[in-house]
């Protein structure tokens, strides 16, 4: 079966219906919102309920309703990804550069796509994305390497705040 969705809202509609429908208390997320943040909760603004992303119930669920998120992608662009990549990968470098050590380099996933370092990665490996060292590392490289970072952290692209 192939889905197709008119756009990112109505995909998210559809993931926040087959997590509830696996077991996962969700609210909707609102048109033009946070998307996934709101799907899953915890995010600024937030009254719905914080999920356990971690849970052995919210992974079941996700991985029955992770196909609705892949096929709301935009089609890849291998060139685009890979300039992605060794943007991010400079980027990680610098972020090592300004004492955080641990910070991992990106990737390229097996879907061809770069792989996002995720909010709860970051915290296993003893960063608090949020802290204002972070931030300042965060401000300091994307003005070193004239980056432009959307979202939370810098969401789009280095990840801490991906969805």
């Amino acid at each position: 079966m192939v889905l197709e969705f008119e756009d990112q809202n109505e995909a998210m509609l559809a993931y926040a219906q087959c997590l509830r429908d696996n077991g996962i208390d969700v609210d909707d997320p609102e048109a033009g919102g946070a998307g996934m943040r709101a799907v899953l909760g915890g995010g600024p603004g937030s009254d719905g309920p914080t999920i356990d992303r971690r849970s052995e119930e919210f992974l079941a669920a996700n991985e029955a309703c992770v196909h609705i998120v892949e096929a709301s992608r935009p089609e890849l662009d291998p060139e685009a990804e890979q300039e992605r990549l060794e943007q991010q990968l400079q980027l990680a470098q610098c972020i090592r550069d300004q004492g955080f050590d641990e910070y991992p380099d990106p990737a390229i996933g097996s879907d061809g796509r770069l792989e996002r370092v995720r909010g709860n990665e970051m915290t296993d490996l003893g960063i608090d994305r949020r802290s204002p060292e972070f931030q300042e590392a965060i401000g300091t490289c994307r003005d070193q390497l004239d980056i432009e970072l959307a979202g939370p952290g810098g969401g789009a692209g280095l990840g801490p705040g991906g969805n």
